[in-house]
């Protein structure tokens, strides 16, 4: 017998954690996401690590709750992989929450980025000359032709979806936003680990003065989820939107 090896196997360990991570993300319905995870769990280098594995997490899979849009995702993120590599422009039909309901565009693919539950496609408008992507779930995205021509970027502006990450919450897009806030929370390491572009600029008594880059309005959400842990100094105009929006909040609770 000859047996070829294929190099060494992720460890028990290893496959555990990102079991654990990938069930946590509630990134794909269930029938699709199953058999991935089985298929993991399977190429354990020993059997008893695969029986451990498979008791630990069959709570959480039986309990499994899927997304809404119930829909499958791993082709259609292959086959935007490959759109991408090859520069082809792309016709999308767009399903939106707002009338009309449903919106058709041409784009230009760069890249493809995950948070909270979803997926999402950056692209580019042709006929509009902005320096950040649009930004599309990809689970909207109801139908999609690959068309014969191709865009070009040159290799010094291109798309780097790590930088760009780096800056975009919630994936909102927008304007490049340079803000500076004050942090009175227990925890500024989880500052930091939510906007990697943050950085330390004062420690006062215990409050913390933050400089951050980030794309959009999308931090909105995040700075309230806060609570009275974060004061907004800069800019100005996002610091009265602030003040704006939970004025309107305590209108609710009178």
């Amino acid at each position: 017998n000859y047996r070829l090896d294929g190099g060494e196997k992720l460890t028990g360990k290893e496959i555990f954690a990102i079991c654990k991570v990938m069930l946590e993300s509630r990134a794909f319905c269930k029938d699709e996401f199953m058999p991935i995870m089985e298929k993991m769990i399977e190429r354990c280098a020993y059997d008893a690590d695969e029986l451990h594995i498979k008791d630990m997490v069959a709570n959480e899979k039986y309990h499994y709750c899927e997304p809404q849009h119930g829909k499958r995702l791993v082709e259609t993120l292959w086959d935007l992989s490959y759109d991408i590599q090859k520069h082809c422009r792309i016709a999308v039909k767009y399903e939106r929450l707002t009338e009309p309901h449903f919106k058709e565009r041409t784009v230009n693919p760069v890249g493809i980025m995950f948070s909270e539950h979803y997926f999402y496609l950056a692209a580019f408008i042709p006929e509009k000359s902005t320096k950040n992507p649009t930004i599309y779930r990809i689970d909207r995205i109801c139908d999609y032709t690959v068309l014969q021509e191709k865009f070009t970027i040159p290799y010094a502006n291109r798309f780097e979806e790590g930088e760009f990450r780096k800056r975009i919450q919630f994936m909102y897009g927008g304007d490049l936003l340079r803000i500076e806030f004050n942090y009175r929370g227990e925890s500024p390491e989880a500052v930091l680990d939510r906007l990697p572009t943050a950085k330390i600029i004062e420690n006062k008594d215990g409050v913390y003065r933050f400089k951050a880059e980030v794309f959009g309005r999308g931090i909105k959400p995040w700075l309230l989820a806060q609570t009275d842990k974060i004061e907004v100094l800069s800019p100005e105009d996002l610091r009265e939107e602030m003040k704006a929006l939970i004025a309107r909040m305590m209108k609710i609770y009178q």
